[in-house]
């Protein structure tokens, strides 16, 4: 056995990428890494499948590619699997760019196969110097401790034999087992932002390192084992001071701010709902300051709350008005709410029994149906139970210390012209129990997520 042979063996048993009887599935482009793959884990007696992806933007060299990879299933007599992407197209649709598509189509391809044949893991053939440039790539366009240990061994239902080798080893191993290979034409143009790296600037770095690619690669292992203790304390982290109910993530902020270097914290958490670091630092900047301010991702918004950093999505659906039959028993809401309605035979002697946060109790023979339950609006008002006077809505949520995120999700219940309720809060004055009730509708709130 080569020497070659030898260090794959020993990289997928140190790491353990996948089992000896496990079926992989390999992502071929023809190309030398994804050949010398498939001819390594062959001669190991590994089982697998081949899948190519023919992404439709070199002409009749993509057709040559897929033509070259399909005979190799052949040779290696395993199956094989083909999709063909109009690549471009979906790029200028999904508005990334022509790289970015073609990974994720290809990914999520591959991810589809594995799981409808029964592969064990997606076998991609990255190698020292695709750990070298995807560092690099990330270094220039900022990044955090992930893009420092670049490509990671296994990832998820992803692994990556061939980290452990450089190109010129693939090469030589190439050479000596006579493979042949696909060579991409465009990897010589310097338009895309990863060639420009490899064929300008890896080759000065090397002339000041030129074990460039093994200490890369040493760093990217100390970096992925910081990363992996700093995971660990972020978790420990969000277990004391981040809650989630409601539909809402809250952020307990003076409990956040007592860890050492909080920031790092705080970003590590924001970072999932995609805030950038530098909105993170405005975030914790506003922890100091008044209540009310709101920060953006892409898809999420972040309020500053008197004691909380609340987190919810950006955009929030609006409720449609529902009417309410007095033989309604359920109305699903937003946000995972459900609005469950009972009709109860009884008076004051029940409300210590029914009595809940969740729940309003009502005099059911003062209500007019159909009942109509609908998003509050400025300008609302109702006589709240225990209050003699009206009061504004907006007024009765601020004093009941409800933030403004909370205070979008308020659902009422109109009879009439006239506010009944505010839903899983309080009763109105008027429609209350009292001594001359003699039937009850529970209008209880639950939240099913």
């Amino acid at each position: 056995m080569s020497a070659f042979l030898d260090q794959l063996q020993q990289y997928i048993e140190r790491h353990a990428l996948f089992k000896s009887n496990d079926q992989l599935l390999l992502a071929v482009s023809g190309g030398l890494d994804s050949v010398v793959m498939a001819q390594g884990l062959q001669l190991l007696g590994y089982k697998f499948g081949i899948a190519h992806c023919n992404f439709n933007l070199r002409g009749e060299e993509s057709k040559a590619d897929e033509k070259f990879v399909r005979q190799l299933a052949l040779s290696f007599q395993v199956p094989f699997f083909l999709k063909q992407f109009e690549t471009s197209q979906l790029a200028q649709e999904s508005k990334v760019s022509i790289q970015m598509a073609a990974r994720d189509l290809r990914y999520a391809w591959l991810e589809e196969i594995r799981f409808q044949h029964g592969y064990a893991f997606v076998a991609a053939a990255h190698h020292q110097n695709d750990l070298v440039e995807t560092v690099l790539l990330n270094l220039v366009r900022g990044t955090g401790l992930a893009g420092f240990h670049g490509i990671l061994p296994k990832q998820g239902n992803v692994v990556r034999p061939l980290l452990f080798a450089t190109r010129e080893q693939a090469e030589d191993f190439a050479k000596d087992y006579i493979l042949r290979w696909r060579e991409d034409t465009s990897n010589a143009s310097n338009k895309y932002a990863r060639n420009l790296v490899r064929n300008k600037v890896i080759p000065i770095l090397k002339t000041l390192n030129p074990s460039l690619e093994n200490t890369m690669k040493s760093t990217a292992e100390k970096v992925a084992l910081a990363e992996k203790v700093l995971a660990r304390q972020v978790e420990e982290a969000k277990s004391k001071w981040v809650t989630e109910g409601q539909g809402f993530v809250k952020i307990d902020i003076q409990g956040l701010q007592s860890i050492t270097n909080a920031l790092y914290f705080l970003h590590a958490i924001l970072q999932e709902f995609g805030f950038s670091w530098s909105v993170s630092k405005k975030v914790m900047e506003s922890g100091s300051g008044i209540s009310g301010k709101i920060f953006y991702s892409s898809t999420h918004r972040l309020l500053k709350d008197r004691e909380n950093w609340i987190i919810d999505y950006r955009e929030v659906a609006k409720f449609v008005p529902v009417s309410i039959l007095p033989t309604t028993q359920t109305v699903r809401l937003l946000f995972g709410k459900v609005l469950n309605l009972k009709l109860l035979e009884g008076g004051l002697e029940l409300v210590t029994i029914l009595k809940s946060k969740s729940s309003v109790l009502l005099d059911y023979d003062k209500l007019v149906f159909p009942l109509t339950l609908r998003s509050w609006q400025e300008g609302d008002t109702f006589i709240p139970f225990g209050m003699e006077g009206e009061k504004k809505i907006s007024d009765f949520l601020i004093d009941a210390k409800y933030s403004l995120f909370e205070k979008e999700r308020i659902v009422v219940l109109q009879s009439g012209q006239e506010i009944v309720a505010i839903i899983g809060c309080r009763s109105g004055q008027r429609y209350s129990v009292g001594q001359a009730t003699k039937r009850i509708l529970v209008a209880e709130l639950v939240f099913i997520g």
